[in-house]
């Protein structure tokens, strides 16, 4: 009994952490179909694998790769678009990110429960993660050495006012 209710812990979180990834990403890719024409992918899994399965609607396609539901991306073109909708783009993730998380702390205040402590807490940490300027370490793997949504916002923000890093 114990194994069964351990497996179903198992993948009800896998399928939590994506649904969380595809909340996130989700944010950034409406934030491009409401500020520009343009079309948007969104990818889910290690999307340097095999494509397992593809949705298109319109101007957004979804796509999920080898599962790996901790990784996700958006593939868009922003070019010739403003530098303000560019980091509202960038940061529309870890926004919602963030909204996502205090909402299922108050869902798991007022029904009490537990288990939903644990996806409030994942929501915020993921809300940390892309909302802090970094390159990844090697620890985020698949991200090593690419930009957070923060990073990527101050970077718009600093050529925006013309900032150096000196």
């Amino acid at each position: 009994m114990i194994i069964i209710k351990l497996l179903g812990i198992v993948i009800f979180s896998v399928i939590f952490v994506l649904l969380a990834t595809l909340i996130h990403e989700g944010a950034h890719a409406l934030s491009v179909l409401l500020l520009t024409k343009n079309k948007v992918d969104i990818m889910l899994g290690s999307f340097q694998g095999k494509l397992i399965k593809s949705f298109e609607m319109k101007r957004i396609n979804i796509m999920i790769y080898g599962f790996v539901p901790l990784f996700g991306g958006i593939n868009c073109s922003l070019e010739g678009i403003s530098n303000i909708s560019k980091v509202i783009i960038y940061l529309s993730g870890p926004f919602v990110s963030l909204l996502s998380g205090i909402m299922i702390l108050i869902v798991t205040n007022i029904t009490n429960i537990e288990i939903l402590n644990y996806y409030a807490d994942y929501m915020l940490i993921q809300f940390a993660v892309t909302i802090l300027p970094m390159k990844y370490p090697k620890l985020f793997f698949h991200y090593y050495n690419k930009r957070s949504d923060g990073y990527n916002a101050i970077c718009i923000i600093k050529e925006y006012y013309n900032i150096n890093n000196k």
